[in-house]
């Protein structure tokens, strides 16, 4: 039986071969079958445990300011609410009993953005006046204007998303004592922050990389049910005639290339090109079916 270290040195000269040797994929089929699935498996498993790992080391990173947000969340939660403001929602229309607008700010998150409040109350604007307000949210008599979702996204400058108020059976009304409640509500989530990455980290170190490996394996597998008819195709002008079993093995190695390919691009914060997954793995398939064919002849 082997031992782990063996184990590892039999997974990276599959990888290396199977990035960058031609000739390696004749003997893959010498193999068997379970051999090309559970090394695709390991090499599926070490990616997403690299980018679990990635992903935990900034969780911890942000573990010793921590304690200081947790002041900073807490005091602006504090003094956010307008004193004595009273909104009311009733028929479809709002009221305030405060002189309007009413803004509402959080400077943190303001910051380095185009807009100077977060929430604007104006129950005199128009829709229209949207962009004019600078602000996040803002709240007329009759609909809420807010950015555009990502559905409703047009790639228009000064697009924004409305919504009109719905008809309520019993009026709608907020204010300090309503916000003091939702403040009590949230703290103990604050206080539970630390926790709460603690949490995150051992689940992206212990259990993410075995869960979510495992169903982009399953993926990965019913994509090979698709792409290795085309290959199977690429094989007959090839004259290469090999089965749709053993043209699916193949292709459980040729993933490799893709696979690393959009895994260094995540790793630098790169957006992979639309079909480049796609593309890779097939004009991978031609060079080795390429190289396969000339050596049977």
């Amino acid at each position: 039986m082997k031992t782990f270290k063996q184990k590892l040195k039999t997974f990276w000269y599959t990888l290396k071969n199977s990035l960058f040797s031609t000739a390696y994929y004749a003997d893959i089929l010498k193999a068997p079958f379970s051999f090309s699935a559970k090394y695709l498996y390991v090499l599926i498993f070490f990616t997403v445990l690299i980018n679990s790992l990635f992903l935990a080391i900034g969780a911890l990173s942000v573990l010793p300011e921590v304690p200081a947000m947790q002041q900073k969340i807490t005091a602006r939660l504090n003094t956010l609410y307008p004193e004595n403001l009273i909104v009311k929602l009733e028929n479809g229309s709002l009221a305030t009993n405060s002189p309007e607008p009413v803004f509402i700010d959080i400077p943190e998150f303001q910051e380095d953005t185009e807009f100077q409040h977060v929430i604007t109350i104006d129950t005199q604007a128009q829709i229209e006046d949207y962009q004019s307000y600078k602000t996040v949210v803002l709240f007329t008599e009759k609909a809420i204007v807010y950015p555009p979702e990502r559905g409703d996204d047009t790639g228009i400058e000064g697009a924004y998303t409305v919504r009109q108020y719905e008809p309520t059976e019993e009026p709608i009304v907020i204010d300090e004592s309503v916000y003091n409640q939702f403040v009590t509500a949230v703290k103990p989530f604050i206080k539970a922050i630390p926790a709460i990455l603690v949490s995150m980290v051992l689940l992206l170190i212990f259990i993410v990389p075995f869960i979510f490996s495992f169903i982009v394996f399953i993926w990965k597998l019913f994509y090979l049910l698709i792409a290795t008819v085309v290959v199977k195709g690429i094989a007959m002008i090839f004259k290469v005639p090999y089965t749709y079993q053993q043209l699916y093995q193949l292709g459980m190695h040729a993933l490799t290339i893709p696979i690393m390919l959009t895994f260094l691009m995540q790793l630098f914060v790169i957006v992979p090109p639309f079909m480049l997954y796609t593309a890779a793995f097939m004009l991978w398939m031609v060079i080795v079916l390429n190289k396969l064919s000339k050596e049977r002849s």
